[in-house]
């Protein structure tokens, strides 16, 4: 087998059982049982006990049949368990495999794993006492004018009664109603659903919350709503322009943002009861959201072109008949290029084991003006720079990056300045707290350093040894005032 999971121990104890079960519940594995000397194997001089008592334990205790022998010449005893079509328990508990540990599953997660044996997900699960005529008809008419703009559906399929609909959508289950439409077109999908919402904070720092918005209502018009309490009371915009030509930009590409909710909102794992979560820093945001990352999965997969793997397939399928998404995994792409597109900062992206972060960076923060809110009275937010910023601010001039400086992981030009800053700042400051500031890899840190030394912006003072040095940031305007030789 291409991916077999091959485990090695030295000597045989019952705690293996439940390596073994994890093997049957996820794709199957081999446990060697082999303590090896040369050719001969020590300390097994019980085993054939072993070959014959450890098929029919792993049978009584779990139901399942093992293959027990000998291999590699008489080296060690293999215990080759296949994966299994449907849950194996031992001693009435489930077990995963997973990094050479067996882990038990309990709540939500057993609730998840069973429901994925009978080939359900969470979100097609009927929701009783819930109908039709409960659903927001607002959501319905969303649904319906976007999905016939973007040509997803015709008005044909499109002119039916809200019923007929979610069957055709595959929301509805035996005359009940799947939970994926209770989540999409409910006002109030709570009622059902634990942390169906999404909280907003704007934070000073990451233990001094300012203020806060929670934002509730169906899945198909609550993206909306957040992104416009952001934009009206989170976010300054730099306004230019004279009488009816007013001109204003943001600190966030809006469309790139929409983006990032989008994904959190169809993606999240609602069975942990957490809300989506976006953090509103001076300098950046947070979209956070629980979810099942694939194990092995890191940044440099999700900013290339993937597969899409999805937590709740009915919820990704409605919103891409509605127009409103796309349905290959081109979420952090799209992401990537509206960003890009108004030469903002290019987002991070954070996935862990169980939620994903994405971490959008304040294009205003980067030029040079640092702003700060004030609650004032009836909540409203308002805004005053915590620095005052020059009506003109000086721009460091950097280089253009050229194909040798960039990396495959898209080089933000932007890069140097914010690093030059924060040396500029403090000497002695590491790559890895630079790296650790500004949210990205040391990798793009030694990129940036290199390009400010070529540009002959930047050196290093080496006093007793490299831990102990200083960043020297160089003035162009002292370069130009050096008289000519």
């Amino acid at each position: 087998m291409k991916d077999q999971i091959v485990e090695i121990i030295e000597t045989w104890h019952d705690k293996y059982l439940k390596l073994i079960c994890g093997f049957a519940n996820t794709q199957g594995g081999e446990l060697h049982i082999a303590r090896c000397s040369g050719d001969n194997i020590v300390g097994m001089s019980k085993v054939r006990e072993l070959l014959e008592m450890l098929p029919l334990v792993i049978r009584k205790t779990m139901g399942i049949v093992a293959d027990v022998y000998l291999s590699n010449g008489n080296k060690f005893i293999v215990v080759k368990v296949n994966a299994n079509p449907y849950p194996i328990s031992y001693h009435g508990k489930y077990y995963l495999y997973s990094d050479g540990t067996a882990q038990e599953l309990t709540g939500n997660a057993l609730d998840e794993f069973m429901l994925y044996a009978q080939g359900k997900m969470w979100d097609s699960v009927p929701v009783p006492q819930v109908y039709a005529a409960d659903l927001d008809a607002d959501a319905f008419s969303v649904f319906r004018s976007k999905a016939l703009a973007s040509e997803r559906l015709t008005e044909q399929d499109l002119n039916v009664t809200n019923e007929q609909l979610l069957e055709t959508l595959k929301l509805k289950e035996g005359g009940y109603l799947k939970r994926a439409a209770v989540l999409i077109f409910h006002k109030e999908p709570e009622e059902w659903i634990r942390g169906a919402y999404v909280k907003i904070g704007f934070f000073m720092s990451d233990d001094d919350l300012v203020c806060q918005d929670e934002v509730r209502g169906s899945l198909l018009t609550i993206t909306d709503k957040v992104l416009q309490i952001l934009f009206d009371k989170y976010y300054l915009a730099a306004v230019s322009g004279d009488g009816t030509d007013v001109i204003k930009k943001y600190p966030i590409a809006k469309e790139a943002l929409r983006e990032a909710i989008l994904n959190a909102v169809i993606h999240k794992d609602y069975a942990s009861g957490v809300p989506v979560q976006i953090k509103v820093y001076n300098d950046k945001t947070i979209v956070f959201n629980t979810c099942n990352v694939p194990s092995r999965w890191m940044v440099r997969r999700l900013i290339v072109p993937h597969g899409s793997r999805q937590t709740n397939p009915l919820i990704a399928s409605t919103f891409y008949s509605s127009g409103i998404t796309d349905a290959w995994g081109t979420g952090i792409e799209k992401i990537i290029k509206e960003s890009q597109k108004l030469e903002k900062p290019i987002p991070a992206f954070d996935p862990a084991v169980s939620d994903f972060m994405t971490i959008f960076f304040n294009d205003f923060y980067y030029s040079g003006d640092s702003i700060t809110p004030d609650v004032s009275e009836g909540d409203e937010l308002k805004r005053k720079p915590l620095i005052r910023v020059p009506k003109k601010p000086k721009k460091i001039r950097i280089p253009k990056v050229t194909r040798e400086t960039k990396t495959r992981f898209h080089f933000d030009e932007k890069l140097p300045s914010m690093v030059i800053e924060l040396m500029r700042r403090k000497p002695t400051i590491t790559i890895r707290k630079i790296a650790d500031k500004l949210l990205t890899t040391t990798g793009m840190v030694v990129t940036a350093i290199k390009i400010l030394k070529e540009a002959g912006r930047l050196e290093r003072d080496e006093l007793k040894n490299r831990r102990n040095g200083k960043w020297i940031v160089k003035s162009r305007r002292k370069e130009r005032e050096k008289p000519e030789q």
